[in-house]
């Protein structure tokens, strides 16, 4: 395939950091799977696991707040009553957390990190929630679960902070 595209210019070593010809051959000929070294079909792939998998555990904890609500009979807020309380808050905090993760995921995915880094985030990240969760859920106090959880969730947080600085920075 000739030079159809420009190699240098303002975009040389910014926006993409692969030569053009090299890209745009590669994706040009139904090869989009391996951009150079960087295989960013399976950052995709990564990415969309991690986000398959926490929203499933956000519908769940939306169907809990649902079954307590047809239990206590309330039809809007908590009308204080502890178990729906701490049902509406296991919710409110996972939808609170997951969407800044799952777009730093995204990013990471068309950026091409490795998915490597993306399962060690998206992991932190489902375990914390899945456990912030569980404590939640069964005591609206401290809890070792709901601690653990946080912990998690933040160290997966600064992670993913650093490692989209890391492809952010020049």
């Amino acid at each position: 395939m000739g030079e159809a595209w420009p190699t240098g210019g303002w975009l040389s070593g910014r926006l993409i950091p692969l030569r053009l010809t090299e890209v745009s051959a590669q994706i040009f000929t139904a090869d989009i799977s391996r951009v150079g070294d960087l295989d960013v079909l399976a950052a995709g792939h990564a990415a969309a696991l991690w986000a398959a998998l926490l929203l499933l555990l956000i519908l769940t904890l939306s169907i809990q707040v649902v079954q307590k609500r047809s239990k206590h009979k309330v039809l809007i807020g908590d009308e204080g009553i502890p178990e729906m309380v701490q049902a509406v808050r296991a919710f409110g905090n996972a939808v609170e957390y997951v969407p800044p993760a799952l777009a730093g995921l995204g990013i990471l995915a068309v950026a091409g990190a490795s998915p490597l880094v993306i399962h060690i985030t998206g992991l932190a990240l489902f375990v914390g929630r899945a456990l912030h969760a569980v404590g939640l859920s069964r005591s609206g106090g401290a809890s070792f679960p709901r601690t653990i959880g946080m912990i998690l969730t933040w160290v997966a947080y600064l992670f993913l902070i650093v490692v989209l600085l890391f492809y952010a920075l020049p």
